[in-house]
C-alpha cells in the first residue's frame, strides 16, 4: 500500500498542481484507484502538516513545508513493501551483489512475491544498471549470477546504498549533549545491514570524531560509514593489534570505537580502503604535506588553470579554489578514492553549461594528471564554475545606450557623467541618435534619452543632459529592477525572432547543429570558430542533451560574444542519437547571463517534460505563430 502511496506523494511534490490525467499516466492507474489512494494520503499526511488539496478546475496539490513534505515521502518509502518496483529492483542489485552465486529465478520470484514475468521485467532494468558499470550477468543452469570483481562489488553497493543516505538519515542530540546519527534502512534491507550494525558504525565514528579531533565532511562520514557497513565479515575475526603497522593509528582508533558499540569483523580489502581515505584525512587535516609543498602544490595546479581557462577570462577566487580543490582531488583519486555526489542529476539539469565548462576542464585534468574524473567529481567542478558566473553576473554593469539630440558635447557631457555616478553599475557601450535608435535592433539592457522613446523592449529613462538628482534617482530605480531581473521576459529576452528556423526538410542532428551554428556565427552571436561545431558533435556522442522531443545543445561561454537563444522547429523529426527530436532549442548565453537565466532553465524543463506541446509548437507555420504558442504556454505555465 505505503509503495503507491508513495510514487503519487513523489510525483506531487516534483510537479505541484496536477491532474488525475497526469497522475494515471505516471503511475498507470485508474481514477478511481488514485482518488483512494489520495483519501489514504490525505489522512496520512496531517501528522506531517501536511494538507492534500484537491480543486474542480484548479487541480490535486500537497501544501505545507517542503522539509515536511520530504519526510511524509521518506516515512512512506520506509515502510514500501516489494510491491515498489523501485524496491524489488534495488533489493534485487543488492543480493546479486551481495553474494558470489547464482539464485534462479523462481527462488527470486518467491522472495518477492511476484510473478516470474514481472521479474523479467524488472532485470531489463537491471542489465541496464549493471553493463553501464561494466559488469555481465551470467545466465545459466543454475541460475543468474554477476561477474564482477571485490572492489565492483563494493563500489556499486555504496553507491546503492548513498541512494538512502540523504532523507533517511537523522541527527539526535541527547540530554548529555552527545550528537548521534541515524540511518533508518527499509525493512527488507535489514537482513543485509542489521539495524544495531549500522547504528554501531555510525556511533562509533561519532565518538571517533570526538577523540580524534578530526574534521570530517559529510561526504567524509558517508563514505566511511558506507563502507564499513558493507565490509562486515562474520567469517574472520579482527585483532586490532594483529593487523600491523600498516594501518594508520586513526584507522585502529576507529576500529576500537565501534567494537566499544558492537563487536563487529571487517574484511581486509574493507579495511585497507577506509585506510586509504583516512589517509587523505589526515593528511588534509594534519598537514602531514609540508606548508611550502602545499603551497608549491596548489601553485602549480593555479598555473594549469590559468592556462586552460584563459578564454574564460577567471577571476582569482575561481582560480584560487579550484586550484585547492584539485590538490586534495587528484591526490584522493590516485589513491582510487572516489567520492560521490549526491547531486549530480541536479547539477546536469539546472546547471548544464557549468557542467560542460567542468567536462571542457575535466579532459584538460584526466590528460595532465593521469586520472579519471566520473560525473559526480564533474558536478564539483561545475559548482565552483556556477559560482564564478553568478559572481560575474553580480559585478556585471548594466550595458547602456545614451540616446540624446543636443548634439555631441551634450551627449559626452551625459555619458560622462552616466559612467562617473554609476560606475560599477552603469556602462555606456554607444551614443546614438534617433534616426540610427529607430532602425537598430538595440542588444543593450536600457536606454538613457533626453528625448521620449516609445516601443522599445529595453526600459527608457528620460533625463536632463545635466543629470539632476531626480534623473539619478530614476536611473537608479532602474537598475535595481534590471537587476533583480524580471524572469518572466527572459527567455523572450534572448529568443531572437531572427534565430527561429521552420525546416521541413529531413536532416540529420549533426547538419541541424552546423546550420545553427552558422546562423548564430554569421549574426555575431558566437566566436568565428570552426571548433565549435566539433565540440557541440563531441559533446552530443559523450552525453545527448536531448530529452524526450526537445535537444538543448549549448556552448561554453567563452564562444559566445553575446547572449541568445536559437529556436529550430522540425516538423518531420530529426533523429538525435536514440530520441526523435521536433524541437531543437540552442543556448548561447555569455558567463554574466548564465547565473540571470534560471528562468529559462525552468521553462525548458517544462518544455521537456510536455511533449505534447513540443510537437504542437513544432507543426507551426511561422515565425510569429511559434512566439504566440510560446508565450502562451509560459504563460500558462505561470498561472
Amino acid at each position: 500500500m505505503h509503495d503507491r502511496e508513495a510514487e503519487i506523494v513523489e510525483f506531487l511534490i516534483h510537479h505541484g498542481v496536477v491532474h488525475y490525467e497526469q497522475i494515471a499516466k505516471a503511475t498507470k492507474l485508474s481514477k478511481r484507484s488514485i482518488a483512494n489512494y489520495l483519501d489514504i494520503i490525505e489522512n496520512d499526511a496531517q501528522p506531517f502538516n501536511l494538507k492534500l488539496t484537491r480543486k474542480p478546475n484548479v487541480g490535486i496539490y500537497l501544501n505545507g513545508q517542503l522539509r515536511n513534505k520530504q519526510d511524509f515521502l521518506a516515512a512512506l518509502k520506509l515502510h514500501s513493501g516489494f510491491t515498489s518496483k523501485e524496491a524489488r529492483i534495488r533489493y534485487l542489485l543488492i543480493k546479486l551483489l551481495d553474494a558470489d552465486r547464482s539464485y534462479t529465478l523462481n527462488e527470486l520470484a518467491d522472495d518477492l512475491y511476484v510473478s516470474r514475468s514481472t521479474l523479467e521485467s524488472d532485470f531489463k532494468q537491471i542489465r541496464e544498471f549493471f553493463n553501464e558499470y561494466h559488469v555481465k550477468i551470467k545466465r545459466g543452469a543454475n541460475g543468474i549470477a554477476i561477474r564482477a570483481s571485490g572492489e565492483q562489488r563494493e563500489r556499486l553497493m555504496a553507491k546503492i546504498l548513498k541512494t538512502y543516505w540523504g532523507q533517511n538519515i537523522s541527527v539526535i542530540q541527547d540530554a548529555n549533549g552527545q550528537i548521534a546519527s541515524t540511518l533508518k534502512l527499509p525493512d527488507y534491507l535489514l537482513n543485509f545491514f542489521p539495524a544495531d550494525l549500522v547504528q554501531a558504525v555510525l556511533a562509533g565514528i561519532t565518538d571517533f570524531m570526538v577523540t580524534s579531533r578530526l574534521e570530517l565532511t559529510d561526504y567524509d562520514l558517508q563514505s566511511l560509514a558506507i563502507h564499513l557497513i558493507i565490509n562486515t565479515d562474520d567469517k574472520i575475526t579482527n585483532d586490532v593489534e594483529s593487523l600491523g603497522p600498516d594501518l594508520l593509528p586513526e584507522t585502529s582508533q576507529l576500529l576500537n570505537a565501534i567494537k566499544k558499540q558492537r563487536t563487529i569483523n571487517f574484511s581486509a580489502t574493507g579495511l585497507q580502503r577506509v585506510n586509504r581515505y583516512l589517509e587523505v584525512i589526515v593528511a588534509r587535516q594534519k598537514n602531514s604535506y609540508q606548508t611550502s609543498d602545499v603551497a608549491q602544490t596548489e601553485k602549480q595546479y593555479y598555473q594549469f588553470l590559468l592556462d586552460k581557462l584563459a578564454e574564460l577570462e577567471p577571476d582569482e577566487v575561481l582560480l584560487r579554489d579550484l586550484a585547492i580543490h584539485l590538490a586534495t582531488a587528484v591526490d584522493r583519486l590516485k589513491k582510487g578514492i572516489v567520492i560521490d555526489n549526491p547531486y549530480t542529476d541536479e547539477i546536469k539539469m539546472n546547471l548544464p553549461i557549468a557542467f560542460d565548462v567542468a567536462i571542457q576542464l575535466g579532459e584538460a585534468i584526466e590528460t595532465q594528471y593521469s586520472v579519471q574524473l566520473h560525473d559526480a567529481e564533474l558536478g564539483y567542478l561545475a559548482l565552483h564554475f556556477e559560482a564564478f558566473f553568478e559572481r560575474c553576473h553580480l559585478h556585471a554593469p548594466i550595458e547602456t545606450v545614451v540616446v540624446s539630440s543636443a548634439g555631441v558635447g551634450a551627449s559626452q557631457l551625459l555619458a560622462q557623467r552616466l559612467e562617473e555616478r554609476f560606475n560599477n553599475s552603469l556602462k555606456v557601450t554607444r551614443i546614438l541618435d534617433l534616426a540610427t535608435v529607430m532602425k537598430t535592433n538595440l542588444a543593450e539592457k536600457m536606454v538613457v534619452s533626453t528625448i521620449p522613446i516609445y516601443g522599445l523592449k529595453q526600459p527608457v529613462i528620460l533625463v536632463s543632459p545635466l543629470l539632476p538628482p531626480e534623473d539619478i534617482q530614476q536611473i537608479n530605480h532602474a537598475i535595481i529592477s534590471l537587476t533583480k531581473n524580471n524572469h518572466s521576459n527572459s527567455f523572450f529576452n534572448l529568443l531572437d525572432t531572427q534565430l527561429i528556423q521552420i525546416d521541413s526538410v529531413k536532416k540529420s542532428y549533426v547538419t541541424v547543429l552546423e546550420e545553427i551554428v552558422g546562423s548564430l556565427t554569421k549574426q555575431n552571436i558566437l566566436v568565428n570558430n570552426p571548433k565549435i561545431l566539433e565540440m557541440l558533435v563531441e559533446r552530443e556522442k559523450m552525453a545527448s542533451t536531448a530529452l524526450n522531443a526537445v535537444a538543448i545543445p549549448h556552448i561554453a561561454p567563452n564562444y559566445v560574444q553575446k547572449s541568445a537563444i536559437a529556436l529550430w522547429l522540425v516538423p518531420q523529426g530529426v533523429q538525435w542519437l536514440g530520441n526523435t527530436v521536433y524541437v531543437v532549442i540552442f543556448l548561447a548565453l555569455t558567463r554574466e547571463q548564465v547565473a540571470a537565466s534560471r528562468e529559462v532553465y525552468k521553462i525548458l524543463n517544462r518544455m521537456v517534460e510536455n511533449t505534447a506541446f513540443c510537437q504542437q509548437l513544432a507543426q507551426v507555420a511561422t515565425v510569429s505563430k511559434a512566439m504566440e504558442h510560446i508565450q502562451k504556454f509560459i504563460q500558462k505555465e505561470g498561472d
